[in-house]
């Protein structure tokens, strides 16, 4: 298997991987001291205990070095340092092969390539040399004893490398696993965010399939009853036409007009205004309309971009406007009105406000000629999914507020 990059994040490691080569040239040093009246000579002595102090001083060196970053030629350098440092203080006391054995165990931390396999092999010399007698060896023997603990040492190497891959691979297999469980929940997250959504619609076309039943049930009673009794009033006034012709004919128009109304409602069932236009400017036709036959001033105002809106929901929102603005012809002796539609976000927001005499909210009767009121203007709101805000106080106005969720196109 490929093996990931030489590196020297001493910063992560354990205390032991960090400062084990450490401790083993302490123990190195202490064993070359101990044997120094059998193995050693003066010059031997120095040789071991300079080699020590170099090495201590380049491990401490490479740690806090490499704790910061770990460049990869500085690590290769430390490594090839030490392992020349251990071989030389081997070859003047065998013992001191105690600090070369850290070559078997961090090696790969530090290099791959020629430079591994090499410092492998001065590890391997060193140790076959230090347990066949020292350097050089002597005799047949000694020659002998050397080249079979080489072959040993290789097999220990091996199995050494065999357990370092069987680790790194399991290693591997983890972090994957690790992947692969957040993968997973990262896709559930978003499983469960779509379910909801899915939710959320099939909710909303709920709500549309009940408003598209009652619909064709409004529109079933319309033509059962009021175009049949409105076509039957054309009739009668056609058939008797005498009197005042002036009245007869304003009967006769307003009789076809409401035929009309009717039939458009059994196709549709859109109010009129909706009919040829969107929403914005149908609440601009009515409220200027509406100004028109009263002497209350009225602002209109609409932002640019509006979300979409079912078309129940822009019928729910023209008749509570339409409603609104019949309370303040009949019971608000407002002098202004002010009437915005905006976009809140996704949602759209309508709001009817005038300046009128207001009244205490909880307490508005139901007056006759009122139609629904506000209590049918809940209603309304309710039925297609959206809120509806009062708010009024006597002599501060009334502020109607109707917000439904859109959709943007």
């Amino acid at each position: 298997m490929t093996r990931p990059p030489a590196t020297a994040r001493t910063d992560r490691d354990p205390f032991l991987v960090r400062w084990g080569p450490l401790l083993l040239l302490l123990a190195a040093v202490g064993l070359s001291l101990v044997s120094a009246p059998m193995l050693g000579t003066p010059a031997r002595i120095a040789t071991v205990i300079g080699g020590a102090v170099a090495a201590a001083a380049l491990h401490v060196g490479c740690v806090v070095l490499l704790a910061v970053h770990a460049p990869s030629r500085t690590a290769a350098l430390y490594l090839a340092v030490r392992t020349a440092i251990a071989f030389t203080m081997t070859w003047a006391n065998p013992f001191a092969a105690v600090f070369a054995l850290a070559g078997y165990f961090d090696s790969e931390r530090y290099a791959r390539g020629p430079l591994l396999w090499t410092v492998y092999g001065a590890t391997v010399v060193a140790m076959a040399g230090s347990q066949s007698g020292g350097f050089p060896p002597q005799g047949p023997l000694g020659w002998g004893m050397f080249a079979g603990l080489i072959m040993l040492h290789v097999a220990i190497l091996a199995m050494v490398m065999r357990m370092t891959h069987v680790e790194d691979r399991r290693a591997a297999e983890r972090e994957r696993t690790i992947v692969e469980l957040e993968q997973t929940n990262a896709r559930l997250e978003e499983a469960l965010a779509e379910n909801a959504a899915l939710q959320a619609q099939l909710v909303d076309q709920a709500r549309e399939a009940g408003v598209h039943a009652e619909r064709e049930r409004l529109a079933a009673e319309i033509h059962d009853t009021l175009a049949q009794s409105l076509t039957g009033i054309i009739t009668q006034l056609q058939a008797a036409r005498d009197g005042d012709e002036t009245r007869h004919d304003r009967a006769l128009v307003l009789a076809r007009e409401a035929l009309d109304e009717a039939r458009r409602s059994v196709r549709a069932l859109t109010p009129a205004p909706l009919a040829d236009s969107s929403l914005v400017p149908a609440l601009e036709s009515i409220v200027t309309r509406w100004s028109e036959h009263t002497i209350v001033k009225v602002d209109f105002v609409a932002t640019d971009e509006i979300p979409q809106l079912s078309a129940a929901a822009q019928s729910a929102a023209l008749r509570i406007v339409q409603e609104g603005l019949a309370n303040v012809a009949q019971h608000a002796d407002a002098e202004r009105v002010r009437v915005t539609v905006a976009a809140v976000g996704e949602d759209v927001v309508i709001d009817v406000r005038d300046d009128g005499v207001g009244f205490l909210v909880g307490e508005e009767p139901e007056r006759p000629g009122r139609g629904y009121g506000l209590a049918g203007m809940l209603r309304r709101a309710e039925g297609v999914g959206g809120t509806l805000a009062i708010e009024s106080a006597p002599g501060e106005g009334t502020a109607l507020s109707f917000r439904i969720r859109g959709r943007r196109s």
